[in-house]
């Protein structure tokens, strides 16, 4: 039944329900209009028979953590939700952005089927959207071209309806679900009792989206879990997709078949791995990155001369206020952040470093920032001081921490001065930061990088990073006077300035999981804390004032930046500097590089 009409006011008048969008397995959802702005959202909800389940009040405390782990998905290819619940009729409401546009579904409609190159560009692009979305102990189990919008104003594909996805556990497996699903993409575990989800299940529904893209006959699907006879009526052995179009690659037909496999374990059993299958079909293209280790030393400057520049759009956030909310679903009252959220852009280009993994370099416009802390700031360090104006020409910065998987690439490549240990990490997982690497090891990797590219890779100068995480702010963090482990990872036991205690999660999270800043720069807050190029000195008296490194001795103490998940916030500030000596490691250091704009 339809829970709310056209005209209905929800949130004590702040949202006018314009449109009922549809069922899914648990939710309904709803085009609303915000009453103070027009601008439109969506608002989910759980269906409405579910108040008479004895369990309401735990299933809508799973909604509300559903909620708060969607809300930490921020990619440019999932829809953003929003952190904050809104309640109405005793329901919990998840507000989610309103896409403007169509869904990839109806544009295949209009097209009958899509080109190769066309088809494989939107299956990338949702592809790294759910190799994110698996980093976070997330499944989203119901990936079709209806689940998939394109935005009108670029046709970005963008992942919506995450109603099937729950938290993972047991080695991303499930318990007690039930199938949901969509008939033609959903895999054979859909109608298993024994429930062997995991990434592999979104791989077969990714595969199963490319065959109806290329072939536009999803009703080829049917038959393919013959081992089911109660799930389908009418079927024929599953026909391969190049007996449909005998032009399409032998490369795609068999990375679509291979994704197609019935028993969970022949598939690829990943996202990333699929992508690599899919990959090799396509020849590259002039204006893609080429791979590093293709280029001859006379074709380094070249290559540096056809970089272009490409634009990826953000949401940053400040904390307006801490205020205490009122007692809610009996959880007793608790201090929450009210964050102000606003859309930025920033420019940037992708060093490919091969097997479908990239460095994202994000440009630093220049200009003058005063460095350090003032005298006045909560639990500030003597070593913060003086305050003094830093002018810092333009340059790039990595938009995360070097990950795990980017540290396996670059440390294949030739030694410069030392060996790298090829698994340095004690946190395991392609997309976390590395860490365990010492000042020395994180040099050696921007040596191999710059020698393989012809760019000059570095460790940022301490004055860069400073300028780069405040963006501007002179506030402790760059969120503004404090922070929350809804923002930050950091230890949540701690607290900084009037904030709650939070979360603990006493490990590295996946890069890009939080909030960025004004430069669309990722955790330069917590996570890991960050090498720099200076060696340390005891205050800023004679520091450089043009962005320079301060280095007088290699062999001394550097600096690291930034905290990490294992520390008081108070160590996570914009100002805070630590150091230690070039060839420690440790589970919470790691870096990000840097390279200036004049050497690319």
């Amino acid at each position: 039944m339809q829970l709310w009409q056209p005209g209905q006011e929800l949130d004590r008048g702040k949202f006018v329900v314009e449109q009922l969008l549809g069922f899914g397995g648990f939710g309904v959802t709803y085009r609303v209009r915000q009453n103070k702005t027009g601008k439109m959202f969506v608002i989910k909800t759980l269906k409405p028979e579910f108040k008479e389940n004895p369990n309401f009040r735990q299933l809508q405390l799973q909604f509300i953590n559903e909620v708060i782990t969607l809300a930490s998905c921020r990619h440019p290819n999932i829809v953003t939700v929003s952190r904050k619940v809104i309640e109405h009729d005793d329901l919990i409401c998840m507000v989610m952005e309103y896409i403007k546009g169509q869904t990839l579904g109806k544009y295949l409609q209009s097209r009958g089927r899509l080109s190769e190159d066309e088809a494989i560009a939107f299956i990338d692009k949702i592809g790294r959207a759910l190799e994110f979305v698996h980093q976070q102990g997330l499944l989203h189990r119901d990936i079709k071209p209806d689940n998939i919008m394109l935005r009108q104003s670029n046709k970005e594909p963008v992942l919506i309806d995450f109603g099937l996805a729950r938290e993972l556990i047991d080695d991303l497996t499930y318990q007690s679900m039930s199938h949901t699903g969509t008939p033609f993409y959903a895999p054979m575990e859909e109608y298993d009792s024994e429930n062997n989800y995991g990434a592999w299940t979104d791989v077969y529904a990714l595969a199963a989206t490319l065959y109806t893209l290329v072939v536009g006959k999803p009703q080829a699907l049917f038959s393919h879990i013959r081992k089911y006879e109660f799930a389908f009526n009418n079927r024929d052995p599953l026909i391969p997709p190049k007996q449909h179009l005998p032009e399409l690659s032998d490369r795609i037909n068999k990375a679509i078949l291979k994704g197609l496999a019935i028993e969970p374990g022949d598939r690829p059993q990943t996202v990333q791995k699929w992508l690599y299958l899919l990959k090799q079909s396509q020849p590259p293209k002039p204006e893609q990155p080429v791979h590093i280790d293709n280029f001859s030393k006379q074709d380094k400057g070249k290559y540096r001369e056809s970089i272009s520049l490409k634009t990826f759009e953000f949401e940053t956030v400040r904390i307006k206020e801490i205020k205490v909310s009122p007692k809610f679903l009996g959880l007793g009252e608790k201090k929450k952040a009210i964050l102000s959220r606003e859309q930025k852009q920033a420019r940037y280009f992708i060093e490919d470093l091969g097997n479908s993994i990239g460095l994202e370099m994000v440009e630093i416009p220049g200009g003058s920032f005063t460095m350090g802390s003032p005298k006045d700031e909560l639990k500030r360090s003597n070593d913060e001081s003086p305050q003094h104006e830093v002018t810092v020409p333009s340059f790039y910065m990595g938009k995360h921490e070097v990950t795990q998987a980017q540290w396996k690439q670059v440390g294949a490549l030739p030694q410069i001065e030392r060996k790298l240990k090829p698994n340095p990490s004690y946190f395991k997982g392609d997309n976390l930061p590395v860490e365990q690497v010492s000042w020395y090891d994180a040099v050696e990797f921007c040596k191999r990088l710059s020698q393989a590219t012809g760019k000059e890779y570095r460790l940022p100068s301490e004055a860069e990073w400073e300028y780069a995480c405040r963006v501007g702010t002179t506030t402790p963090f760059y969120f503004g006077e404090t922070t929350t482990t809804e923002l930050v990872n950091y230890n949540g036991d701690y607290t900084y300035a009037d904030a709650p205690k939070g979360k603990y999660r006493r490990k590295t999270t996946a890069v890009g999981l939080f909030p960025p800043n004004a430069f669309g720069l990722y955790d330069m807050h917590g996570n890991i804390w960050e090498w720099c190029a200076d060696t340390y000195q005891e205050s800023y008296v004679g520091a450089p004032d043009d962005g320079s490194a301060w280095t007088v001795d290699k062999r001394t103490r550097h600096i690291l930046r930034g905290g990490s998940w294992l520390v008081n916030p108070l160590n996570c500030r914009s100002a805070k500097r630590i150091r230690l000596a070039p060839d420690v490691d440790g589970n919470n250091f790691g870096f990000r590089c840097s390279i200036a704009s004049g050497l690319l």
